[in-house]
């Protein structure tokens, strides 16, 4: 690996000499290659570098959660689908507010529809509560501390 990979980076955070971060490794180290590594102030500041790199730094935040659950959601259903998944509930409603019915292959489309959006609730829901914890979790994103992943829809 290169000196500018972010996952080969080693740290001195807050002026300890003595260890360095390493994003390899996710923890904090007593050897690394001079070449690789860099000054921060402190711990905060470097998850904050870390994070745009999708890397882990040493200070866990609420956004780090928040992106875990956006991750896991975003991996299930993606934006586009989600867009879809929305304009066809549009449909779905607007056909019932014109005094329509739904056909039986319509009600399961409504059903599934709203099954998707429960288990993005669930996912923000888990989001939330472990926003709460304190001090962070720093599995938060073992699969334990999510709702199981739906089969798409």
């Amino acid at each position: 690996m290169s000196e500018y990979d972010p996952k080969n980076w080693f740290w001195i955070v807050g002026g300890n000499e003595a260890r360095a971060w390493s994003s390899a490794a996710g923890a904090y180290v007593d050897e690394w290659p001079a070449e690789c590594t860099s000054r921060i102030a402190n711990e905060v500041e470097l998850a904050q570098v870390l994070r745009a790199y999708g890397i882990m730094g040493p200070s866990i935040s609420a956004q780090d959660v928040k992106d875990e659950a956006r991750r896991r959601i975003l991996a299930v259903y993606p934006d586009w689908k989600q867009a879809n998944m929305t304009a066809r509930g549009v449909e779905l409603i607007r056909k019932l507010a014109q005094g329509g019915a739904w056909s039986q292959g319509e009600e399961a489309e409504a059903t599934a529809l709203e099954a998707a959006w429960d288990w993005i609730k669930t996912v923000r829901a888990a989001s939330d509560s472990i926003e709460l914890m304190s001090p962070l979790p720093r599995d938060f994103g073992d699969d334990g501390r999510w709702p199981e992943r739906p089969d798409p829809i």
